[in-house]
């Protein structure tokens, strides 16, 4: 299960297998105690502790670059700041479906994040609130595109 969430975690952010499977393994291996059979079945806590896991390591991974000094024949470590996010070019480059539903997830209506909070308040019961609001009105397949759309955009 491992090398399948590695697999699909390097089609869509890259990266060498190998570097992939090691660090999942270390993922696995670190939260391996925190998995509680009453919260959850074993196989999608781990999927979920390692692809999330995976991708903080890729975020960190980037946010380091490695140059090299010409006159220098080690590597010197250099930060570099995380690009800034820019929500109105994001917004922009969005449809006007997929930018609805963007602006519900940031701005989420009082009445909503009211029937969000009776389900727990967490950010999955806020996106599962807002997708079944805009299905009354747009219809599945519209609203399952718009979510696509900005998932794909982030990613």
């Amino acid at each position: 299960m491992l090398w399948a969430i590695c697999h699909k975690h390097q089609a869509k952010c890259g990266g060498d297998i190998d570097d992939l499977m090691g660090t999942a393994g270390l993922i696995f291996m670190e939260a391996y105690s925190s998995h509680d059979p009453e919260q959850s079945k074993f196989s999608t806590w781990l999927y979920q502790t390692v692809s999330f896991g995976l991708i903080s390591a890729t975020r960190i991974r980037r946010k380091v670059r490695v140059i090299a000094d010409s006159e220098a024949t080690e590597f010197n470590a250099v930060e570099q700041p995380a690009p800034k996010f820019r929500l109105g070019e994001f917004l922009a480059e969005l449809s006007d479906d997929a930018m609805s539903v963007a602006r519900l997830m940031l701005e989420t209506p009082g009445e909503l994040m009211a029937i969000a909070d009776n389900k727990g308040g967490q950010p999955r019961n806020i996106r599962s609130t807002v997708r079944q609001a805009l299905t009354k009105q747009w219809g599945e397949r519209r609203v399952t595109k718009s979510f696509a759309e900005v998932k794909g955009a982030l990613v």
